[in-house]
């Protein structure tokens, strides 16, 4: 985050008791509906095997927008899986996404929970929902506490610039939402219902089958809160969130042919209060996906997919001196995405080729933009190439962008990778990234009397240009990983705001082109799975700095660490225990007398503790307690309350 995104806190308070009474009833009710028996059921190898770690074991599609081994990959690619989400005790996917190392949570004023990657903001991470871009940016941070964690299966994450395939704002990385997908076989029911201090009650609920050609899952939830994410002010906090999720898959034939269609929606509300106001957003999030695929050539080698999305999201805003917002009150905004999408993966020569054509038609619809409503069409054509030589793979890419708004921008990148024997790995890439201008940096308008100042957008801006150079080595074995990175991040002509002359009273201020500088760092961690023990380690060190300013990057942690136990243990209980720490950060500036201190957030050692037990045959009992040490650092972004939870899922076939 950049210097103009001054910021100030204090320590974080939460409220809130343990709703336990509500959580046993729906417990019991839960449990009575299963008709499950009493005895406990003799030990599950799925359920009480050791965690391999996934490093060892997944199949990705991000690093090349096709399936592939996550050990083949080109670029690094981290996973965060299933059981590592059931682990976490996160209800959202901020919460689960910060416990990682390298994805540092983001201050917020506005109520939201964003990441940083490799010391880059929130609005320079490309957030992806089954490949798809998801929208809903509120002053340039996409809200992941948004997504429930119930309905994703794994999260794909690449740290650094991806924008050769995915475009605009990748330039800081790429996290890709995997949602849960049915499973073929007779139908399927799946329930959860979760509880904890500061207000916490969540529940949701899926259907999920299939058969000979098809599969599909439905599913529905509610969660409730008092804790508002990114903010270290929680007074009056309230958030709850209605979701629904759907995936279906259909094969109509025995061509190879497949259509798939998923669609994702949100319903939120909030509340938080600053001095005597409290503050309100309503938002509503709805996505949708429809993809056909199929095997196409003389020899059926290669794939082709068609793909239809949409995304959209509303925002109402608004204040009150009351605890309930007024009606008919505030300022409402909507943005969407139409995208067609035509990609094609074949072998070509030694190696395999991967194209494709994304084009987009972006709405923002607002009070606070010149004519109220702008549009933007996008055409990006996009290719890499994947050939061996032996152990050496090298992959060349590029994309070309052209805007309606803003031009044409081009984007290459080189990444190789060689097997050296033995389990080792060594990748390198050097490639570019860019975020283009949003429309509220063109478009706008904005005047606040009160505080005395007014806001103009930059119609002529252009996109935001960063270089990349990444190396790493890695070693993998039948159930143990290793992985060191480096790299280096310059960017330039990074949007800021920039102050104007006084007119009228008021100061005014546009947007321009005038940040650069550089982000650095490296990222270790290591792995292993050996009965009845999982352990996984990791270290990340970044500095990051505005060469124009000569001030440290706001937000960025220069050290960060992790390590996560989970245990077997007699009687089907598999304990796990994880402690997080994040070093000194910069939090603010503030100027005095012509000079300018650096404000800092103080470090933070948390502590997370969880137990999952088998109670019957297809039911799981949860309980954590989050921060477990109750720490409470300075300036922290979002609550860092001690949370105790509990919860029970259960599943039966039909």
């Amino acid at each position: 985050m950049l210097p103009r995104a001054r910021r100030r806190g204090g320590k974080a308070r939460g409220r809130g008791g343990c709703p336990v009474m509500a959580l046993a009833g729906l417990c019991m009710n839960l449990l009575a509906a299963f008709e499950l028996p009493a005895q406990v059921p003799p030990d599950s190898a799925q359920r009480d095997s050791v965690h391999v770690p996934q490093m060892l074991t997944a199949v990705v599609s991000t690093a090349s927008r096709r399936l592939q081994r996550v050990t083949d990959a080109p670029v690094t690619t981290e996973v965060v899986s299933r059981s590592d989400i059931e682990r976490s005790g996160a209800s959202n996917l901020n919460a689960l996404l910060t416990q990682f190392v390298g994805l540092q949570p983001q201050p917020s004023a506005i109520g939201s929970g964003g990441i940083q990657m490799q010391g880059l903001s929130s609005e320079r991470v490309m957030v992806l929902i089954d490949g798809q871009p998801l929208v809903g940016r509120i002053d340039g941070e996409l809200d992941l506490s948004r997504v429930p964690t119930w309905m994703v299966d794994h999260v794909e994450v690449i740290k650094g610039p991806l924008s050769t395939l995915y475009g605009s704002a990748a330039m800081g990385g790429v996290v890709n939402i995997i949602t849960r997908s049915g499973l073929g076989g007779a139908p399927m029911m799946r329930a959860a219902v979760t509880g904890g201090t500061q207000g916490r009650l969540d529940a949701d609920a899926a259907l999920e089958g299939g058969g000979d050609r098809w599969t599909g899952t439905l599913g529905a939830g509610r969660r409730g809160d008092d804790v508002q994410p990114g903010r270290t002010d929680q007074r009056a906090a309230r958030t709850g969130h209605w979701d629904a999720n759907g995936k279906f898959q259909w094969m109509p034939g025995t061509s190879g042919l497949k259509v798939d269609a998923s669609m994702f929606g949100v319903l939120e509300d909030q509340r938080w209060q600053t001095g005597q106001l409290y503050n309100f957003s309503n938002n509503t999030q709805l996505d949708s996906r429809m993809t056909v695929s199929g095997p196409v050539g003389s020899a059926r080698s290669g794939e082709l997919a068609s793909t239809l999305y949409y995304s959209t999201f509303s925002h109402l805003s608004r204040e009150s001196t009351l605890p309930e917002p007024v009606t008919d009150s505030g300022d409402f905004s909507r943005a969407a995405l139409l995208r067609g999408e035509v990609t094609y993966s074949a072998p070509l020569g030694r190696g395999t080729v991967d194209a494709g054509l994304d084009l987009d038609h972006d709405v923002l619809a607002s009070p606070r933009i010149t004519l109220g409503r702008r549009t933007d069409w996008t055409a990006e054509p996009f290719a890499q190439y994947t050939v061996h030589w032996g152990p050496v793979s090298l992959v060349p890419g590029a994309r070309v962008s052209y805007s309606s708004q803003w031009g044409t921008h081009f984007t290459p990148k080189l990444a190789t990778m060689t097997r050296l024997g033995g389990g080792f790995r060594l990748r390198a890439s050097a490639g570019a990234g860019y975020r283009a201008p949003a429309f509220k940096e063109q478009y706008l308008t904005f005047l606040n009397g009160s505080a005395g100042y007014v806001v103009h957008g930059n119609p002529d801006l252009s996109p935001e240009t960063s270089r990349n150079i990444s190396g790493g080595l890695e070693w993998t074995g039948a159930r143990t990983y290793a992985r060191f990175q480096a790299y280096g991040n310059w960017f330039s002509g990074f949007i800021e705001d920039i102050a104007l002359a006084d007119s009228a009273g008021l100061q005014s201020y546009t947007y321009a082109n005038v940040a650069h500088g550089i982000t650095r760092g490296v990222d270790l961690d290591a792995g292993v799975a050996w009965a009845p023990l999982s352990l996984d380690a990791s270290f990340g060190y970044v500095e990051g700095r505005d060469r124009g300013a000569n001030l440290p990057l706001l937000g960025v942690t220069p050290q960060s660490g992790r390590v996560s136990a989970a245990f077997r243990l007699p009687a089907g209980f598999r304990p796990s225990v994880t402690a997080l720490y994040w070093g000194r950060a910069p939090a603010s500036f503030e100027s005095q007398f012509g000079a300018t201190t650096v404000v800092r957030r103080g470090a933070f050692t948390r502590v997370d503790f969880n137990v999952q037990r088998a109670l019957a045959e297809g039911v799981e009992a949860n309980i954590g307690v989050t921060n477990l040490l109750d720490a409470h650092p300075l300036l922290w972004p979002g609550t860092t309350a001690r949370r105790i939870y509990a919860g029970v899922t259960a599943t039966r076939g039909f």
